[in-house]
C-alpha cells in the first residue's frame, strides 16, 4: 500500500506539490508549538517562584519570633501548613547559623507518592540532607527567601516545588496545538490539492493529450 502510494505521488505532479507544501507548513506548526510550549513553561516556573517568595515571606513574618526564641512546635505547625499544598515537596526553616529548625515530620509532604517512599527508606533526620536527596531523585524548583527585620536576617526559608505539575501542562497544551495544527494542515493540503488538480494537473493532461 505505502509502495503504491509512493509510486502515485511520483507519477502525480500535484502530490508532489501537496506533500512539499504539507511538509512545510507542519515543520513550520511544529517550531512554533515547541516555541508556544517552552514559553508556558519558563511562564509557569515564573509563577511558582513568585508564589513561592510570597509564601516564603508570610511564613518569614510569621516564624520571626519563634525563630528568635528557637520555638520548634510553632515552626513545625508553619512548615506542616505549607506543605499541604499539592506542589511543595518541602519546606524548611534555618537560622542564621544555617540549623534547621523544624522536624522531618512536618517539613516533607507525605502526601506525594514519591517523598513518601524516600522518607520511609530514610533513617536521617538531616532534614537539608533529606532535602537534598529530593532535589536528586525529582525535578525540583527551589525557592529560598530571607527572614529580616529592619535590615537585621535572622534565617531562610527554603521551599522545594515541583516541576512536573508545570511540565504536563505546558505538554497538554502542545499537544493539542501539535493536533489542531495537524488537522489544519491536513484541510489545506486537501485544498491546495483540489485547486492543483483542477487548475494545473487538468489543463496540462489535456494539452499532453
Amino acid at each position: 500500500m505505502i509502495r503504491a502510494l509512493k509510486e502515485k505521488m511520483a507519477a502525480s505532479m500535484g502530490m508532489k506539490l501537496v506533500a512539499a507544501i504539507t511538509g512545510v507548513i507542519f515543520a513550520l506548526m511544529l517550531l512554533g508549538t515547541v516555541f508556544v510550549a517552552r514559553m508556558i513553561m519558563e511562564g509557569q516556573y515564573r509563577n511558582i517562584e513568585t508564589r513561592g517568595r510570597e509564601l516564603g515571606v508570610f511564613l518569614g513574618k510569621a516564624g520571626t519570633d519563634p525563630i528568635l526564641y528557637k520555638d520548634m512546635i510553632t515552626i513545625d505547625a508553619l512548615a506542616s501548613e505549607a506543605v499541604k499544598s499539592p506542589d511543595i515537596l518541602y519546606t524548611f526553616v534555618m537560622d542564621v547559623s544555617g540549623t534547621v529548625l523544624n522536624t522531618v515530620t512536618a517539613g516533607f509532604n507525605r502526601d506525594n507518592p514519591d517523598v513518601k517512599a524516600l522518607l520511609a527508606n530514610e533513617k536521617s533526620e538531616d532534614v537539608a540532607a533529606i532535602a537534598d536527596k529530593v532535589k536528586q531523585q525529582m525535578d525540583v524548583l527551589e525557592v529560598a527567601v530571607d527572614i529580616a527585620v529592619g535590615g537585621t536576617k535572622f534565617g531562610t526559608v527554603k521551599m522545594g516545588f515541583s516541576r512536573e505539575g508545570a511540565k504536563k501542562s505546558a505538554r497538554n497544551i502542545a499537544l493539542l496545538l501539535l493536533g489542531t495544527s495537524g488537522g489544519i494542515v491536513l484541510v489545506l493540503a486537501a485544498i491546495v490539492y483540489a485547486m492543483t488538480r483542477r487548475m494545473v494537473v487538468s489543463p496540462v493532461t489535456e494539452a499532453v493529450a
